[in-house]
């Protein structure tokens, strides 16, 4: 299933991203797209309140294809699909920590990598430089000092941390949006 999953992850959401992007170099003067998805990720985070967790899971279970492709298109858009595909996979894999933060991981890079490489060409930036640099240093003692913390985390007590940022992710845009 990791395998298929990744694959899913990669064909469904990087055409989307690719589009979301371009949505973005085009109409952010006329869109806020901080807002449209800050308060996207808080109605992702309230549904779990309003429905029944059976509900939840059979919709996202029926729905994977179109769910990639949404989160991949916010992704283009703001740069917060990190935060809809850690909610995605929270309802999809329920007691193995390990295996969800692979995914989420996994989800990341392919993200970020796309991202990174679309905006560069249509920018026409060079790829690497010191700012670039910072970032993937920060990235990798980020992705260093996180491991180590979550060997010490209980699986709900990762879920409990893992909803904070994705609550805070999306206050960010919408306070950001709006400022």
């Amino acid at each position: 299933a990791t395998n298929n999953t990744n694959k899913k992850i990669i064909y469904l959401s990087i055409p989307l991203i690719i589009f979301g992007i371009f949505i973005i170099f085009h109409y952010k003067s006329y869109i806020n797209f901080k807002l449209f998805v800050g308060f996207g990720i808080f109605f992702v985070l309230s549904i779990k309140f309003f429905l029944k967790k059976n509900i939840i899971t059979n919709v996202i279970k029926k729905n994977k294809k179109i769910i990639f492709m949404l989160i991949g298109l916010f992704h283009g858009l703001t740069n917060a699909g990190g935060s809809l595909i850690s909610k995605y996979f929270q309802e999809i894999i329920k007691n193995d920590k390990r295996l969800l933060q692979s995914h989420i991981a996994f989800s990341y890079l392919i993200f970020a990598s796309s991202q990174y490489i679309l905006i560069n060409i249509l920018s026409n930036n060079i790829v690497f430089n010191f700012k670039n640099f910072e970032i993937l240093l920060l990235s990798a003692v980020s992705y260093i000092i996180g491991k180590k913390i979550f060997l010490h985390l209980s699986f709900k007590k990762y879920l409990f941390f893992l909803n904070i940022m994705i609550f805070l992710s999306g206050l960010w845009l919408i306070l950001s949006g709006l400022g």
